[in-house]
């Protein structure tokens, strides 16, 4: 069986899928033949499933509400802190605080209300992009690198390391 490293590199904006080959690395393309892929997941209606990337940042004019953009920062931080009420004046979803001091994005989601973490919706967007580049080199994806901002606290890198491993990443740096 074969099996390859996999770099990704979650951006605020964007997110991109490399792969060292002949010397170099490869930024692998998707179903739609773009390198980047929008930092977007989307909680359909009426049975419409979830969408992810290009296919949820299209639908955000239709479903701003249950589309949610810019959680990168947001993973791994409680929603108490000052730079998080600060930054939720300029998001769209239903954010509101769990039980647990963590950040809540309230989605309707097949007619229910659900609540996705940030590390979810991370979770979810690792599992999209793994499948793009198994779908892509035509083998397995497992170990990977995964980059993340200087700034990142440890309880940051720390959040991004559970929810790559929830979708059945093993992380070899991060």
């Amino acid at each position: 069986m074969l099996s390859s490293v996999v770099g990704f590199d979650l951006g605020f904006s964007s997110c991109y899928i490399a792969i060292a080959r002949g010397g170099g690395v490869e930024i692998i393309d998707n179903e739609y033949s773009k390198r980047d892929n929008p930092t977007y997941v989307a909680y359909g209606q009426c049975n419409d499933g979830r969408k992810m990337a290009l296919s949820a940042k299209t639908q955000t004019s239709s479903n701003i509400k249950s589309t949610v953009m810019k959680f990168k920062p947001l993973i791994g931080r409680k929603f108490d802190d000052p730079w998080i009420q600060d930054d939720m004046r300029g998001m769209f979803n239903d954010i509101k605080k769990n039980e647990d001091g963590t950040i809540g994005f309230h989605i309707q989601y097949e007619e229910n209300t659900i609540v996705m973490t940030p590390e979810h919706c991370t979770t979810s967007l690792f599992n999209y992009l793994k499948g793009v580049a198994e779908q892509k080199l035509g083998f397995s994806v497992n170990d990977c690198v995964i980059s993340v901002p200087l700034y990142y606290t440890d309880y940051q890198r720390r959040a991004m390391i559970f929810a790559a491993k929830a979708a059945g990443l093993n992380i070899l740096d991060l």
